[in-house]
């Protein structure tokens, strides 16, 4: 048996699944006539929001009642700018983020340029969330969504915002939000390439986490994820053995390496290496064969080649008795 919902019965403080903005849905509920109660049995914030959305929006359909409508906004300044906030969509929510991440209202308040007031307002109004942030399941699954179980679009900044401030924390929200990682001001001309790799790197890194989450798996991508997953478990593997902290150690590491072992000069004069002296390389110079490039490499270290054996036999022979007659008359 499927039983329906009723706004009468749902938008009440009692309900254990209540919306975080019950209390502004239940106002307009009254206005329609979706919900009758009176103002001895209806909560008195809700009621305070009923009486100023009645007497307002006739105001406000009407421009010659400026000075009545100016008053009724005095007398109800956070009910007023709260509904207002409500129709800012990306505003609406960063707030709700910023909350969801701990940020005290205050701190919002502060990072906003809003008035305490105005915070505290929403809170009651539009994200009532006291006393449930702790409730990990119900934030997930009844203010978040079950978007981030689906397929997550990338222009779901709200819910994506909502999602990581909850479960990593304000620090990795504002990542998010500004849109940088960890950002260094330049102070001076040439500190202005430095920021820009970081900002690069920070933007890399940035994408490629939301991309993990929001791929979908299919039968199409399942190929590409473990692919890129396996990718990931080496370079993880490839930088433990560098010692190094960040996938850019590794190909530094790995381009370095390269680079002493050729056995040529590389770069401007004053940064080329010495020249190579190794006794087993000169030694191969004077052979008739080329050397494949694993054993070039480790000939210039002085070792010895698997590969060096099988080139034995190609030395040039020595000339004959009858060929350097040969060449005495010639």
């Amino acid at each position: 048996m499927h039983i329906a919902e009723f706004p009468s019965i749902d938008l009440v403080a009692t309900n254990p699944w209540r919306p975080v903005d019950w209390r502004y849905r239940r106002a307009n509920g009254i206005l329609n006539g979706e919900i009758r109660t009176n103002r001895a049995s209806e909560d008195r914030l809700v009621w305070r929001i009923v009486q100023f959305l009645r007497r307002y929006r006739p105001l406000e359909a009407d421009r010659e009642q400026i000075a009545a409508r100016e008053a009724l906004v005095r007398r109800n300044y956070p009910i007023y700018w709260v509904v207002r906030l409500l129709r800012m969509g990306s505003v609406c929510s960063e707030i709700e983020a910023w909350l969801l991440s701990g940020v005290p209202a205050a701190t919002v308040a502060k990072q906003m340029g809003h008035p305490v007031e105005l915070i505290e307002a929403f809170k009651l109004i539009a994200f009532d969330i006291d006393g449930r942030r702790e409730n990990r399941s119900f934030v997930l699954n009844f203010i978040i969504g079950d978007a981030i179980h689906r397929e997550l679009k990338f222009d779901q900044f709200s819910t994506i915002w909502k999602f990581y401030g909850y479960m990593y924390g304000p620090v990795m929200l504002e990542a998010l939000v500004t849109e940088t990682v960890n950002p260094i001001r330049p102070m001076s001309v040439e500190e202005v390439a430095g920021a820009l790799r970081g900002d690069a790197r920070g933007n890399m890194l940035r994408k490629h986490a939301l991309a993990t989450r929001l791929v979908p798996i299919n039968s199409f991508t399942t190929a590409e994820i473990s692919e890129g997953f396996h990718r990931e478990l080496e370079l993880e593997r490839k930088n433990e053995s560098a010692g190094g902290d960040t996938q850019s150690a590794i190909v530094t590491s790995a381009f370095k390496a390269l680079l002493e072992c050729l056995p040529v000069d590389v770069g401007p004069r004053e940064q080329r290496q010495p020249r190579v002296d190794s006794k087993t390389l000169e030694t191969y110079d004077q052979k008739a064969y080329e050397l494949p490039t694993p054993a070039l490499v480790a000939a210039v270290h002085d070792e010895l080649s698997p590969e060096l054996a099988d080139l034995q036999d190609l030395e040039y022979p020595e000339p004959t008795n009858a060929r350097k007659i040969g060449r005495a008359h010639v």
